[in-house]
C-alpha cells in the first residue's frame, strides 16, 4: 500500500507546478470573495480542479498497465 501511494505521489511530481499555480488561483479567490460573500466560485473550482488531477492520476495508471501490480500485491 505504502509503495502505491508513493508511486501517486511521484506521478503527480509532475504537476507540481501546475498544483502550485492552482493553489495560488484558489486562495486569491477565496480571500476575494471572503470579503464580499462566501466563496462558491473558489469551492467549485478547487473541486473541478482536483478531480481532474485524480483523473490524470488514473490515466497514467492505465497507460503503465499497473492493475497487474495492484491486483497482485492489494490482496496480501
Amino acid at each position: 500500500m505504502k509503495g502505491l501511494i508513493l508511486k501517486d505521489l511521484l506521478e503527480l511530481k509532475s504537476y507540481k507546478n501546475t498544483l502550485f499555480v492552482f493553489l495560488i488561483v484558489s486562495l486569491i479567490l477565496i480571500i476575494k470573495e471572503n470579503t464580499s460573500g462566501t466563496p462558491i466560485l473558489s469551492i467549485l473550482l478547487m473541486t473541478i480542479g482536483f478531480g481532474m488531477f485524480s483523473v490524470a492520476s488514473f490515466s497514467y495508471d492505465e497507460q503503465a498497465k499497473s492493475d497487474k501490480y495492484i491486483r497482485k500485491f492489494s490482496f496480501n
